[in-house]
């Protein structure tokens, strides 16, 4: 059986569609665990609702405590042998279940396309059918191809309960950005390879106009991100210098990017760039190699300057971030 978990917090106007979608799969072995995350709309009472009319939907409530812990009620209450998660915004194709249990075996990792409703096609890297995870796939999974075609979301995977529960894999509920990648990294080093379908049975919603990367400063996250990437008894011991400092550099360009940061005026920026120069992400982000591409280098050589107004002016010129940012895509 299958275990599928939805974190909900406030979801009221999409969480039935949710359910609705998981309720259409072919592939019929499941419970789906709803986890209302204290939420103070109709969310928990959609859900019930559902559940009263299929027994194989569970609802569970906790005060709000954020969507890691959430997901961390969920694996502690699942019962099947494998367990997935989707977001309650979301929605996934018939087949969904059927294909991540067909590319599932032992030591294996599925994963499944996804496709965004901002744009058509695929959202993630391309990737091949199989991917053997040799001794350079740590480097690829924080900076590679692997950072966006898997690292990308904890979500369009399937992982074995048993390992999650042996290994004491869960989510930092401490971290607001990066819980998925690092989640997703843990699992990693109990398989020996992913496997990866081109059907794009997984819908990843994207509300118009969302202001996820625009509407605050995220050094603070990014830097306890950072901070436990670099504590050796939890992951710094897996993770090279050289692929924290490459990490460091793209995490610093998103933040630099985001609008919220640079498009204040210059009087505000070069207060906020003094400031983010004394951060230990930055200090690892001027360390880094010098990257490929134009735009990359162009962007290294600045972000390691002294000239405030040069990176300010750059920045605002290339303005490279407005459509990427929303994602946390690479620069080309």
């Amino acid at each position: 059986m299958i275990s599928i978990v939805v974190p909900a917090y406030n979801a009221a106007g999409v969480i039935g569609r949710c359910i609705d979608t998981v309720l259409r799969q072919t592939y019929p072995d499941f419970e789906l665990l709803i986890i209302d995350d204290g939420s103070t709309d109709e969310t928990a009472e959609i859900a019930a609702a559902k559940a009263a009319q299929d027994a194989r939907i569970h609802l569970i409530r906790q005060e709000n405590a954020g969507v890691s812990s959430a997901r961390n009620t969920g694996i502690a209450a699942a019962s099947g042998e494998l367990l997935c998660f989707i977001d309650s915004d979301d929605t996934v194709s018939a087949n969904y279940l059927e294909i991540l249990h067909t590319l599932y075996s032992p030591g294996v990792l599925p994963v499944i396309d996804v496709v965004c409703s901002d744009r058509n096609g695929s959202a993630l890297n391309p990737m091949p059918e199989t991917f053997t995870l040799d001794g350079n796939w740590v480097d690829s999974y924080f900076c590679g191809q692997l950072r966006y075609g898997i690292a990308f979301s904890v979500c369009n995977k399937l992982y074995s309960l048993q390992t999650l529960r042996r290994e004491c894999i869960a989510f930092l509920p401490e971290l607001s950005i990066g819980e998925d990648m690092l989640f997703v990294f843990q699992y990693l080093q109990h398989c020996q390879s992913i496997r990866f379908s081109k059907d794009a049975s997984y819908h990843y919603t994207i509300v118009p106009g969302s202001a996820m990367f625009s509407s605050m400063d995220y050094t603070q996250p990014y830097e306890k991100t950072f901070a436990i990437m670099s504590e050796k008894e939890r992951f710094s011991s897996l993770i090279a210098d050289r692929t924290l400092s490459r990490w460091a550099f793209d995490a610093s360009i998103i933040i630099i990017a985001n609008p919220f940061i640079i498009d204040r005026n210059y009087a505000e920026f070069k207060k906020w760039w003094r400031e983010f120069r004394q951060t230990a992400l930055y200090r690892s982000a001027v360390a880094s190699e010098k990257p490929s591409g134009y735009k990359r280098r162009l962007l290294h050589f600045a972000v390691r300057a002294e000239n405030t107004i040069a990176i300010y002016v750059l920045f605002r010129l290339l303005r490279f971030g407005k459509k990427k940012q929303k994602r946390g895509e690479p620069i080309d």
